[in-house]
């Protein structure tokens, strides 16, 4: 939009007409004048003189781009409403294993292990635990977390510890959980490399504390393989309960199936076979949530609906 359409658009009718559907947005969705500007993408000083008439720069282009922000906010919030929210933790038979290994290892303590792969249900199985018992700490390692003090830090964050002195870390998270009874959730485990590990394998031993390894095959073949030599033995000597599974099982597709109230013979044979590729559970909730936004609801998605959401999904998400 150029300079003089602009000012020929955003009359001082036209941009008061705004601030006033923009107030009745900040009050519906609760929002503070700063959350409202960084959801804009505008200045909040540059926002609040327009709002109050006394800003001195480009008034018209300040209303451009209010409009800009408000209409794609609106937008996206309407798309959001024709998408179902993802029915989240179910039980299944897996989901069941690994809150059995969770639990054994937060009371025993000791460390357990679940390794399996993308789409098995662990991190949204550890998000439930974590969300429905105390003292638990839940973290994702990253490629960047990988060595000791940065996997310190990650773990300090999430017990909101201030300590950031390397040579203290580990000192004040023993210190922090010792007698809580607690359980430390390390997701994407397979990030770590050996000294992490052995540091998080040196806090359980000192402070008592739970220690939960998740993440895909790799996590205990390496411990499994390592377990025979120096820099592993301690550590896989320690794993008190393992789950090792490649993907789920037949009951946990029938199970989510059943949560989100399939019944159409046809729908269920096909949401199975998506199930049964790389992105497993994962992609059979992403098939399930589009398709019901291209059918306009649940009551009017059909087989042909699934179908075309697996087609529009990325290669990476449907395998």
């Amino acid at each position: 939009m150029s300079t003089a359409e602009t000012q020929h658009t955003w009359t001082e009718e036209a941009q008061d007409g705004l601030r006033a559907e923009l107030a009745a947005y900040q009050e519906a969705e609760g929002l503070s004048q700063a959350a409202l500007a960084q959801r804009l993408g505008v200045a909040e000083g540059t926002l609040s003189g327009w709002r109050r008439r006394n800003y001195r720069g480009d008034n018209a282009q300040v209303a451009a781009n209010v409009r800009r922000g408000l209409d794609s906010l609106k937008s996206r919030a309407r798309t959001a409403a024709g998408l179902p929210h993802d029915i989240g933790y179910q039980e299944t038979p897996t989901s069941r294993r690994m809150v059995e290994i969770l639990t054994f290892a937060q009371v025993a303590p000791t460390i357990g292990v679940i390794a399996a792969g993308a789409g098995a249900g662990k991190t949204t199985t550890a998000r439930y635990y974590a969300a429905t018992n105390s003292n638990v700490w839940h973290v994702t390692a990253e490629p960047c977390t990988a060595t000791t003090y940065p996997m310190l830090g990650l773990v300090a964050e999430a017990m909101n510890l201030s300590e950031r002195v390397q040579t203290r870390l580990s000192r004040a998270i023993s210190a922090y959980v010792r007698d809580k009874g607690g359980l430390i959730v390390v997701d994407e485990a397979q990030h770590l490399n050996t000294p992490a590990l052995d540091q998080l394998r040196s806090i359980h031993d000192a402070a008592g504390v739970g220690l939960a390894l998740l993440g895909n095959e790799q996590v205990y073949a390496r411990l499994d393989g390592g377990g025979r030599k120096a820099a592993f033995a301690q550590l896989f000597s320690r794993v008190g309960m393992a789950l090792t599974q490649a993907g789920p099982r037949e009951r946990d597709i029938q199970a989510l199936v059943a949560a989100w109230g399939i019944e159409d013979a046809e729908e269920r044979r096909f949401l199975k076979a998506v199930a049964e590729k790389p992105g497993a559970l994962r992609a059979m909730s992403f098939v399930l949530r589009l398709g019901t936004m291209l059918a306009g609801g649940p009551e009017a998605r059909t087989i042909t609906h699934l179908r075309e959401a697996y087609r529009r999904l990325s290669p990476q998400v449907a395998g």
